[in-house]
């Protein structure tokens, strides 16, 4: 059986994040301060960034609760997740947002089993993907945004990923 959600996922009226367990944590990595590396970046801008990863991680590090997390970069905004994974204790896998849609498939050798569709946090009228979300059983999921997004901008990729049954989940915002 395909684990295909067909339909952007619209949450519920009245839908409260903070009621369904998500935690928000809006780190203050200088706004100056290069977090991500989509048209390249010299020596001082990699310094910047690594500034940037050290206070996401030292930030949102004392929240974290789970052993096994999910980390979601979103848009393009994919390499300082994985770089905080990497610092992150316990076992952390790595995924991404995207705008290309893909079928999935539950055959042995087909790399994409899950797809969930949800509204743009950042433009309304655009559809956006996330693939084989959780299929490693984690307990935690943290999801990654350059700069904070009002709260129901959020709800319809919130609503998405509640159905997976994560026990902690987390939204970090880099940038203030």
């Amino acid at each position: 059986e395909n684990s295909v959600d067909e339909a952007v996922i619209h949450p519920p009226i009245g839908y409260c994040a903070d009621e369904h367990g998500w935690q928000f944590h809006y780190c203050n990595g200088l706004p100056s301060a290069v977090s991500s590396a989509r048209q390249g970046i010299d020596r001082l801008q990699r310094d910047s960034m690594q500034n940037l990863i050290d206070a996401v991680v030292q930030q949102t590090t004392p929240h974290l609760k789970g052993h096994k997390r999910s980390i979601i970069g979103t848009g393009e905004l994919m390499y300082l997740p994985m770089k905080c994974a990497e610092q992150f204790s316990g076992i952390n896998l790595c995924n991404a947002t995207t705008r290309s849609p893909i079928i999935p498939n539950n055959e042995a050798d087909y790399g994409v089993k899950r797809a969930m569709r949800f509204t743009a946090p950042l433009d309304p009228d655009r559809v956006e993907y996330l693939y084989n979300i959780n299929n490693d059983n984690c307990d935690e999921v943290v999801i990654f945004f350059e700069k904070s997004v009002p709260k129901d901008q959020l709800s319809s990729l919130l609503t998405a990923i509640d159905t997976v049954g994560y026990q902690y989940k987390h939204v970090v915002f880099c940038k203030t």
